[in-house]
This record gives structure tokens, C-alpha cells and sequence, in this order.
């Protein structure tokens, strides 16, 4: 089985991901676990162990973030040493696309409808008419990407329930009208998390 730990709310995502390209295999066996982010890697080395211990196939998926503090290369070597001093196995995905800077919303950017990009222009345009006021020194703070994927979604008209899941968190990941889960941006995540799906075994003990 194939089990994947994330920080939090890349759950629901990864969740329909899998849900709508991987769906139609048989035997898609998979559990998505929230563990608050690298800097807990401590707190799950337990549950990594055990997996590692019932043969299940490990996968964490966390940002990568940008420097100082992160970044692609200083966050994969710390996570990297983190495996090799507690002797566990598992494999290591770096958002967005696993080989640069960034984070999980870096990654829903490039996975939006292109139909509807324009509204990520119109979000420019706003960061750009703050950012004029923030020439000699910061006066207002420029609003992160997390607000821009909020506002992205909230420009959608919802019905009451929708609407309702909106507040909790859902971002509709499965609806095609605001994402596009086949763009090649997502295809090195999901190509990643395919790896990791051993697949089914026949009664007779061979490989379908």
C-alpha cells in the first residue's frame, strides 16, 4: 500500500488527483496522511517506521519554499539527512515540480482552467497597483499566494452548499471548469506518486 504524507491541506488535492487520473486502475491502494510539514519529521519517524516495517511503499510530499530559510536543494538535504540518520525509506517530492523553488501553490497555479487565467491577471494587476505604494518603504504587505488561490476559486458562482465546503476548505479540485488536473505542470507529481503504486497482483501471486 502505498502511503503518502503531506503537511495539510495538499491532502484533498493529491486525493483527487489520484481520484481522476488514476482512478480506472485497478488495485489503486493508497492512504494520504497530514503531518504539519517537514519541520515535524520527528514527530511521524514512528509512523514512517512502520510502514517502513509492514512493506508499505513511503512517500512525502512537502514544499520546497525558496532561501534562505529553504529552497529545493537545502530542504531535500535536510530531509535527505533526516532519512539517512534514522535509517527509514522513503521517496521525496518537493513542490512544485520537484527540482525548483517554491511551494504547493506555486504547483495549482500552473494547474488552473486556462480558460479562466485571466483572473490570476486581474490578481497581478492588484499586486501590482500595492506594490506602487511600497516604492520608498513598505506600507501595506503584498498578499501571499495562498490569498491569490482563495480568491482564484471564490470568483466562481457556488450554489449555498458549495458554498458552505468553500469555507471548510474545498477548492473543487475535481471540477474541470476551474482545474485542469491533465496540465504538464501537475504531470511531474503525477508521474512521482505513480511510482509508488505497486500494481495488483492476479489470485495466482503474478503481476497484471
Amino acid at each position: 500500500m502505498l502511503k503518502i504524507f503531506v503537511k495539510g491541506n495538499e491532502k484533498r488535492f493529491i486525493e483527487d488527483l489520484i481520484e481522476v487520473r488514476l482512478g480506472k486502475i485497478k488495485g489503486v491502494d493508497f492512504e494520504v496522511l497530514r503531518s504539519g510539514g517537514w519541520t515535524k519529521l520527528d514527530e511521524i519517524k514512528p509512523k514512517i517506521q512502520e510502514f517502513n516495517d509492514l512493506g508499505h511503499h513511503v512517500q512525502i510530499i512537502f514544499d520546497a519554499d525558496t532561501p534562505p530559510e529553504g529552497g529545493n536543494e537545502n530542504r531535500r538535504q535536510l530531509i535527505e539527512q533526516f532519512r539517512t540518520e534514522n535509517n527509514l525509506n522513503f521517496e521525496l517530492f518537493l513542490f512544485p515540480e520537484n527540482t525548483s523553488d517554491g511551494d504547493f501553490e506555486l504547483l495549482l497555479e500552473g494547474g488552473i482552467n486556462d480558460n479562466h487565467r485571466r483572473i490570476l491577471d486581474c490578481f497581478d494587476d492588484y499586486e501590482h497597483c500595492i506594490g506602487q505604494f511600497n516604492s520608498d518603504q513598505k506600507v501595506y504587505n503584498l498578499p501571499i499566494r495562498k490569498s491569490k488561490i482563495y480568491a482564484y476559486v471564490d470568483t466562481f458562482p457556488k450554489s449555498n452548499k458549495q458554498s458552505e465546503k468553500f469555507k471548510q476548505g474545498y477548492f473543487f479540485y475535481k471540477n474541470p471548469e476551474i482545474w485542469d488536473l491533465s496540465s504538464e505542470q501537475i504531470n511531474p507529481l503525477l508521474d512521482f506518486i505513480q511510482k509508488g503504486i505497486t500494481p495488483p497482483r492476479r489470485l495466482d501471486g503474478h503481476m497484471q
